[in-house]
């Protein structure tokens, strides 16, 4: 594998950072066990990534010191960990070559071998660092975030095994050094991950779902909420189920559209099918419980910027269609909706 200077990932931020007991658990496993697994599962917008984002920002040794958020000295160091978000990349190309690059730096006592050599070869070198790098005094971070995004469905509807083989490879690898300095946190928005990542003896699986009332109340008066209708705030905490990327998009929207005036935000109920959808896996509950107020809160957006920016609106409504980038070339296609576009995305000539 070709080396290169790695580059970690840096996690999507929470607007408004509001603690989670999550956290607590985190800390206190980074600093007590040796070696394996930590798994962050939930929904989506749940605010695993964040979680992990500020456990980064805090852990000596994660991301560079803020002049805004100190590092925790009851933390143990880390090496410089790796960082790989499979929000922001899915290429296991580039993924593999990060991580060749990364233990490179780290590990150091092994070059990288050309890249005319086998596949076997290559993954033995990897192997070989994981281990020299596990062996270390100093303690060893690796983050994969959004896990779910490399397994494929099964046939109703739920997450099941990693579909890449060689990603399979690493994921059992990993298993060889639970019991030393190598610690590898996990976030998938599916409680059906891969098993290879809970076969450890040393491992830990943890929920994330509803944020506190008080955690509700503190984000939505940070982003710009009045606190003067408590009443009101309520009532959008109860009907959000406490989800906590709808509670980010209701405080911007109360700060954008009604100048923190809450009384004047559009009303948020229940779902009127909750009781209708109380069968079924727990992904399904999950996504049930709180799909209803997130497409809600998304439908105050798109009517409000209909009002004031409708040609933004437009944009948006456009590259919503499709989960991948394009240059400026390609959205000017979208926009003007040109045949050329959709023949080149179909294959068509």
């Amino acid at each position: 594998m070709a080396s290169k200077k790695y580059q970690p990932h840096y996690l999507w931020r929470a607007r408004a950072w509001q603690h989670r007991p999550e956290l607590d658990t985190l800390k206190e496993w980074w600093n007590n066990i040796e070696g394996g697994v930590f798994v962050l599962y939930g929904g989506s917008g749940c605010g695993k990534t964040a979680l992990i984002d500020r456990f980064l920002q805090v852990l000596p040794g994660g991301y560079p010191i803020s002049a805004t958020i100190p590092k925790l000295k009851t933390l143990s160091t880390s090496l410089r960990p790796f960082i790989f978000s499979f929000h922001q990349s899915l290429d296991l190309r580039y993924f593999f070559n990060s991580l060749s690059a990364w233990l490179t730096e780290t590990a150091g006592n092994c070059r990288p071998r050309p890249t005319t050599e086998s596949r076997d070869h290559q993954w033995a070198d990897l192997f070989q660092w994981l281990d020299n790098l596990s062996r270390q005094q100093t303690r060893t971070l690796m983050v994969l975030d959004g896990a779910e995004r490399l397994q494929q469905l099964d046939w109703d509807g739920t997450l099941g095994t990693v579909e890449r083989i060689y990603l399979q490879r690493i994921i059992s690898g990993f298993e060889q050094f639970h019991s030393k300095r190598l610690k590898i946190v996990v976030t998938s928005g599916s409680v059906h991950l891969n098993q290879a990542f809970f076969q450890f003896v040393r491992n830990r699986q943890v929920s994330v779902d509803v944020m506190d009332s008080a955690s509700c109340f503190n984000l939505l008066e940070s982003l710009g909420a009045h606190r003067s209708n408590d009443a009101g705030l309520s009532s959008l905490v109860e009907a959000s189920a406490g989800h906590a990327l709808t509670l980010d998009l209701i405080g911007g929207y109360i700060r954008e559209f009604c100048d923190g005036d809450i009384t004047e935000s559009p009303q948020l109920s229940a779902d009127p099918l909750s009781p209708l959808t109380s069968v079924g896996s727990l992904d399904a509950l999950r996504v049930s419980k709180h799909n209803y107020p997130f497409s809600c809160v998304i439908e105050w957006y798109r009517k409000a910027l209909a009002r004031r920016e409708p040609t933004l609106l437009a944009i948006l409504e456009r590259m919503s269609r499709f989960r991948f980038f394009f240059d400026y070339a390609a959205t000017t296609e979208i926009y003007t909706g040109r045949d050329a576009l959709s023949r080149r995305l179909s294959g068509r000539k």
